[in-house]
């Protein structure tokens, strides 16, 4: 009986200290829009260029291969993001989207070469799909933390690929919960702050989409990005593939200037 009892309360004590350092663990400080507002802080450089291919699936079927640029400006703590498609249907197709300030939306456009000029997006589209891709425009420019409130979950930690993450784990919900997507699940590695892996929500509360990030690289000393990004729609069977090529980081070449909707149109030196 004394033996049995002894074992019992070594039980006991285990499970006490183990819930001790679960609560210590959790309550770090960070709250789920504090890790938003990290993740979205980190990984900036001067500006970035990053050459990509893409790849569109139906039904398992690759449909579409695409060439695309991605050029990434920060000043001041906002972003300034131009994409161009290189070949293909959509051949010069270019998006700008311009990071204002917290309370006011990002400023996004899209150049389409049959019309001739910039259209601006407007806020009820930011949720649209990204030029018939599984990514939204919201995805592509950047979203808004203060758009959303935040519930931070129990950290885990995952496995894509052969790599291996210790990560956040954060909902977001819209404080709109009439857009398309108003709940998400994001983890995020706590050694880069990238977001590795998302579950998008529909009004329906029924998961839509799932997302990871992988090849995760180090570019210079802290600054972190992933090389391969998927997202997958779970109702059509409909899946994007995104892998960088080529990066070039704090280039001269790169000003201010040049991401604005009066270079839409403009041709570009990179190729």
């Amino acid at each position: 009986m004394k033996k049995n009892h002894l074992k019992k309360l070594t039980l006991l004590i285990l499970a006490v200290l183990t819930l001790g350092m679960g609560a210590v663990y959790a309550n770090d400080g960070l709250s789920g829009k504090k890790i938003a507002q990290m993740a979205k802080d980190a990984n900036k450089s001067r500006n970035r260029i990053v050459w990509s291919k893409m790849e569109i699936f139906d039904n398992g079927k690759k449909v579409e291969s695409r060439r695309m640029i991605n050029k990434f400006y920060w000043k001041g703590g906002k972003e300034r993001i131009v994409v161009r498609f290189m070949n293909g249907l959509k051949r010069n197709v270019t998006f700008l989207s311009v990071e204002k300030n917290p309370k006011k939306d990002n400023i996004q456009y899209i150049y389409l070469p049959g019309v001739g000029r910039p259209r601006q997006i407007s806020s009820a589209e930011k949720q649209n799909d990204f030029e018939d891709t599984d990514m939204t425009n919201e995805d592509i420019g950047g979203r808004k933390v203060n758009d959303y409130n935040y519930k931070r979950l129990k950290d885990r930690n995952i496995k894509i690929g052969k790599e291996k993450f210790q990560c956040y784990v954060i909902i977001a919900k819209h404080k709109n919960q009439s857009v398309r997507f108003p709940k998400f699940r994001f983890w995020i590695d706590k050694k880069t702050l990238v977001p590795v892996k998302v579950k998008v929500y529909g009004k329906d509360k029924r998961l839509k989409r799932v997302g990871f990030s992988a090849l995760v690289k180090e570019l210079k000393k802290g600054v972190y990005m992933p090389h391969y990004m998927y997202m997958k729609d779970l109702e059509r069977n409909h899946e994007t593939k995104m892998m960088a090529l080529k990066v070039k980081i704090d280039t001269p070449s790169l000003k201010r200037r040049q991401f604005s909707p009066s270079n839409l149109s403009k041709p570009w030196k990179e190729r």
